[in-house]
């Protein structure tokens, strides 16, 4: 049964479709008895409750420390908070591993400047790792 069916309507005019029970006079919004506001007030109150520790919303991420911290902070949070909000901690790891993912571009741009300062040298470094790999033979002449 519907609350409509009862002759209740919503504030655009159609008929309210909150399902009820038999038996009763409407909905939570319909009856009369205020449950709706109650429902309403308690749902607040718990969304207020449902936050990030205040370590955690003021981390900053400019490093790989600060990102392993900011890690341990949120596993131990989702550990033994019980009210925490699951849709946050979800975008705070995305935001972790998207500042992870930043951190290690710079470092293989790091590494790809030095590999291109090197490529200078290429040709002694090729001489020196020949010298290396093979096989000397005396020259004639030259003293033990």
């Amino acid at each position: 049964m519907k609350c409509g069916e009862l002759g209740h309507r919503t504030q655009s005019g159609t008929l309210c479709g909150y399902p009820i029970v038999a038996g009763q006079v409407g909905c939570p919004h319909h009856d009369g008895s205020g449950r709706a506001k109650a429902f309403q007030t308690k749902g607040s109150i718990v969304r207020q409750l449902n936050r990030l520790p205040q370590n955690i919303q003021a981390g900053t991420l400019a490093t790989v420390e600060q990102i392993r911290q900011v890690y341990v902070d949120l596993l131990n949070a989702a550990m033994t908070q019980k009210n925490l909000e699951r849709s946050r901690l979800d975008i705070a790891v995305k935001i972790l591993g998207g500042a992870s993912t930043l951190l290690q571009v710079e470092a293989l741009k790091d590494l790809s400047e030095t590999i291109m300062r090197a490529e200078g040298h290429g040709p002694a470094l090729f001489v020196l790792e020949g010298l290396k790999t093979s096989r000397l033979r005396r020259l004639p002449g030259v003293p033990a």
